[in-house]
């Protein structure tokens, strides 16, 4: 019992290992399936062949046809498991040295039918994973069970005309009151362990020569227990002397060697490359592919949910460019859009915000005010040079944030109307930052108070008129 669960461990862990193994055949389709058949001879191995009787003639075991079919599953190029039968006829003869004149007196032929589950290895590869060859050396390990049955024949011997006069059948054993136990259908446990070559000699074909070593759990593939049944007995005549005298129960279980050629079809060898036929260096080359297969898919994931969201964005985006845009015509010239103004009929030079509304200042600078009371800091043309004037309208302005520090102040810088747009644009924004800057620097407003706009040209009136050339100061809270 133990040497069958050990051998059962050595069928099932490689089993297990190469289940757990790395699926490599996600990154390419291969064929994996074959089937055997094979024909040969088969030399039973027990008591029968381990007696030899008293004329040193030893017993013998005749050598049989043998024939057996199986299928195989490929994991990898090394790995596989198969499922086999065979069919594995037994006979031989026994001597008895005490009685030489009965050389062959007893003889027995056996029919067993073997199914094994066995763990396949392709030694070739296993060894040499870089060599491309098309001879491989193969062994595998299994179990299963067998399923036999045996018959035995005695020859009767006259004691009076010291002859050989017949054979005892079953019917005869049957009347003298012996027991038929080699009518029984018995069963046993075997296992299988082989070596086999073989030449791939296509894609789809390989010829090869397999050698089998099989141990069986039984040691009664002879018929021995029938044997066993009357041994013992008080002989009455020279037959049952003859039986009794027999020592052939023997000490290790039944065994048989089985010698085979045979023909592997490797099924769609064809149409995509089967495992049996690639190196080991191909195969694993896949592992790199699948790594790379498997950074592919993730990254494809991800491309689609940032593809998901920048579709999502897009109509976002394009709305928001728009509301940003300046370009476009702007029908109340606020410098603001008619896309994006809310109140397209502002007044000329009306301060606005953003969206086009009326700014409600605590302060607004008009023509003709007394710059004490509204200051602005005004320029010479196309200049951006702060002259006295306008640093103290700054340090007034200044002090003003400093007296109430929840005060915001936007600057607002604007040209005449002489030249082109974009170049007042830029003129507007240089003076709007200039007044920032001494504020910040001179008398230390946090920048993050205020906001500096170049608004560009004013249009009305026409002329190149001073106090168009300036910065204007909002205040909010």
């Amino acid at each position: 019992m133990k040497q069958i669960l050990f051998s059962l461990l050595c069928v099932l862990v490689p089993l297990f290992a190469m289940a757990q193994a790395p699926d490599y055949s996600k990154a390419k389709d291969y064929s994996h399936w074959s089937i055997v058949g094979g024909v040969g001879a088969n030399v039973f191995d027990g008591d029968v062949t381990q007696t030899v009787d008293a004329d040193g003639i030893p017993n013998l075991a005749n050598t049989n046809f043998a024939f057996g079919l199986g299928i195989e599953y490929a994991f990898s190029p090394i790995w596989g498991a198969s499922l086999e039968y065979y069919n594995l006829p037994f006979s031989g003869n026994l001597s008895d040295g005490k009685w030489s004149f009965l050389a062959n007196s007893y003889a027995f032929k056996t029919k067993a039918h073997t199914i094994d589950l066995n763990a396949t290895i392709n030694f070739t590869k296993f060894i040499f994973p870089q060599l491309v060859t098309k001879w491989h050396v193969n062994g595998s390990l299994g179990f299963g069970p067998t399923f036999y049955k045996y018959g035995t024949t005695m020859r009767e011997f006259d004691n009076t005309t010291k002859k050989i006069v017949g054979f005892l059948t079953s019917a005869q054993y049957d009347a003298v009151s012996l027991t038929k136990v080699y009518d029984r259908n018995p069963t046993a446990m075997t296992i299988p362990l082989s070596i086999s070559t073989e030449y791939n000699f296509t894609k789809s074909f390989a010829l090869g020569a397999k050698f089998q070593w099989r141990m069986f759990n039984k040691d009664d593939f002879e018929g021995f227990n029938f044997i066993d049944e009357v041994n013992g007995i008080n002989p009455k005549n020279a037959l049952e002397a003859n039986v009794s005298r027999k020592p052939w129960r023997g000490v290790t279980n039944d065994m048989a060697e089985v010698a085979t050629i045979y023909l592997r079809y490797k099924i769609n060898a064809v149409n995509k490359d089967h495992l049996r036929n690639i190196s080991l260096k191909d195969y694993t080359a896949n592992d790199d592919l699948i790594k790379l297969q498997g950074e592919v898919d993730g990254l494809k994931g991800k491309l689609n949910d940032v593809d998901g969201k920048v579709n999502n964005l897009v109509p976002r985006v394009e709305k928001l460019e728009k509301t940003l845009s300046n370009d476009g015509p702007d029908s109340d010239g606020d410098g603001v859009p008619d896309h994006r103004d809310l109140e397209p009929n502002t007044p000329p030079n009306t301060p606005v915000d953003f969206w086009g509304r009326t700014i409600k200042l605590l302060q607004a600078p008009q023509a003709g005010v007394d710059v004490d009371d509204m200051p602005a800091v005004f320029f010479d043309f196309d200049r951006t040079e702060l002259d006295a004037t306008a640093l103290e309208a700054i340090k007034k302005v200044s002090a003003k944030m400093k007296a109430d520090p929840s005060l915001m102040v936007e600057v607002r810088g604007f040209c005449d109307y002489m030249g082109n747009v974009p170049y007042n644009e830029a003129l507007s924004q240089r003076r709007a930052d200039k007044v920032k800057n001494q504020m910040i620097k001179e008398w230390g407003i946090d920048g993050n108070r205020i906001i500096a706009n170049g608004k560009g040209r004013i249009i009305e009136p026409q002329t190149k008129f001073r106090p168009n050339r300036r910065c204007d100061f909002f205040f909010s809270k």
